[in-house]
């Protein structure tokens, strides 16, 4: 795929991810491993788009390129109008905390601490300021469905609820992207069925989604879905955008609480730096 093919936007500011003709080799014992071989895609502010590949694939390698947590061998990336080919590990920690949000099959919670401080803690190193980032927390908590086990720690949660809370604070920073790694990889059929139904949710409200997934059903959820073949993204097949047999009880409204991605309707939202 050339840049050429990459889904047309009204405006090159509505792209928030672009990546173009990326590769990423990694050196094996016996030869060398092509994860990305060229490979290209947009991302549109609002999208909901999933990857969809094999165990091995080079999803995950995809998502930290992007990320900014690994480096292209060759072509380009850019996030939030950002390239991050041109900037220093400082630069690109300071964007992760301004503009990402990770979620990951295993969670990654911190162990040692609570509930509350694990989304606590992400909303300070946003930036926010002690009070707002706490309340912050409190709110994203309540619309997760976790303020009663806000003082509990992460090993005394259910699969699902620790999602819950890896998507808490993987949006405690208001970001404009939200990455996901196999997020339903680690859950039973239901728990799964209530993290998609809160990621249709989340998109609902505007917020920009990249899934990267082996399964079927759960790249159904996306508004678009782009296979990863051999190193190379291809396809816009359409996704199931409405989501509805995934429904999981979490449509009460709480999420509407909330600002939407980006707007600061909920609350103001201090000045943080770029």
């Amino acid at each position: 795929m050339t840049d050429a093919d990459l889904p047309a936007a009204t405006d090159q500011q509505d792209v928030v991810i672009r990546l173009v003709a990326g590769h990423r080799v990694f050196d094996a014992e016996r030869a060398a491993v092509h994860a990305l071989r060229g490979a290209s895609l947009a991302v549109r502010r609002g999208e909901f788009v999933a990857v969809m590949g094999p165990s091995g694939s080079g999803k995950s390698t995809l998502l930290n390129v992007i990320a900014g947590l690994e480096r292209l061998d060759d072509g380009a990336v850019t996030l939030a109008g950002a390239s991050l080919s041109e900037l220093s590990e400082a630069a690109l920690a300071r964007l992760r905390r301004r503009h990402v949000g990770m979620v990951f099959q295993f969670f990654h919670l911190l162990d040692a601490m609570t509930v509350t401080e694990n989304v606590l803690l992400a909303a300070r190193l946003s930036g926010l300021p002690r009070r707002a980032a706490t309340r912050r927390a409190h709110d994203l908590l309540d619309v997760l469905g976790l303020l009663e086990r806000a003082e509990a720690m992460p090993a005394m949660l259910s699969g699902g609820e620790r999602q819950r809370l890896a998507i808490a604070r993987a949006l405690a920073n208001e970001p404009t992207v939200l990455l996901a790694d196999e997020p339903t990889g680690a859950l039973d059929s239901a728990g799964a069925a209530e993290i998609l139904e809160l990621f249709r949710r989340l998109h609902a409200r505007g917020q920009t989604i990249l899934l990267v997934t082996h399964d079927r059903q759960v790249a159904a959820g996306a508004q678009r879905i782009v296979l990863l073949r051999d190193g190379q993204l291809d396809g816009q097949a359409p996704g199931s955008p409405s989501g509805s047999a995934l429904h999981a009880g979490l449509g009460d409204g709480r999420l509407d609480r909330l600002a939407s991605p980006g707007t600061g309707t909920a609350a103001a939202r201090p000045a943080r730096p770029a």
